[in-house]
């Protein structure tokens, strides 16, 4: 079939706007991706399995899930993340809706003691504002930009994402310990 100048024209705003998008969305990344100094970059992330426990963090008690995530974090510390939609999993009570007012974010890696022995470190971010539920938003978007003190040497480090208090303030958690997560990088 032979395609028409006609139809050639019609179909090339819809290009035009697809390759924009397409642009924005790889230019939103870059400032993730294309960093010398990146210690962890990542674009997914999942939600939990409830009470599951990885280095002393423990899955919230009913699950949840994240349609989008990306975030990067750099040697010198510097924590940036994007949420989108970090909500409570299908066949929850909630299901689709974030009620959570409040986001932090938590750090764990492996690191090497005085003694030469392996330990987990976790360090929690201050509490960052989250969108909530509406009539026309499910909530669960936020972003999170904060500086961590990286323990050395460091091994294996994990992000995850879990509840906040407006109060919160940033800090290591206590050795041999961890707090409770609603997602954590990973696929």
């Amino acid at each position: 079939m032979k395609t028409s100048r006609r139809q050639w024209m019609e179909t090339l705003p819809a290009a035009a706007v697809a390759a924009a998008a397409l642009a924005r969305g790889r230019e939103a990344r870059a400032d993730f991706d294309d960093r010398d100094d990146a210690l962890l970059a990542f674009s997914t992330m999942m939600g939990n399995c409830p009470g599951t426990n990885i280095n002393g963090n423990i899955g919230a008690g009913l699950p949840w899930c994240v349609e989008d995530a990306d975030g990067l974090l750099t040697v010198d510390g510097e924590l940036r993340v994007r949420l989108h939609r970090l909500v409570f999993a299908p066949g929850t009570p909630d299901a689709g809706n974030n009620p959570v007012p409040f986001f932090k974010a938590i750090v764990s890696c492996t690191t090497v003691n005085s003694n030469m022995e392996a330990e987990f470190f976790n360090f929690a971010t201050k509490a960052f504002p989250a969108t909530t539920q509406t009539k026309t938003n499910p909530g669960g978007d936020a972003e999170i930009h904060a500086r961590i003190s990286l323990p050395e040497p460091i091994f294996a480090p994990i992000v995850f994402i879990g509840p906040a208090h407006a109060g919160d303030v940033a800090g290591e958690l206590p050795a041999g310990t961890g707090t409770t997560w609603f997602a954590v990088t990973g696929h």
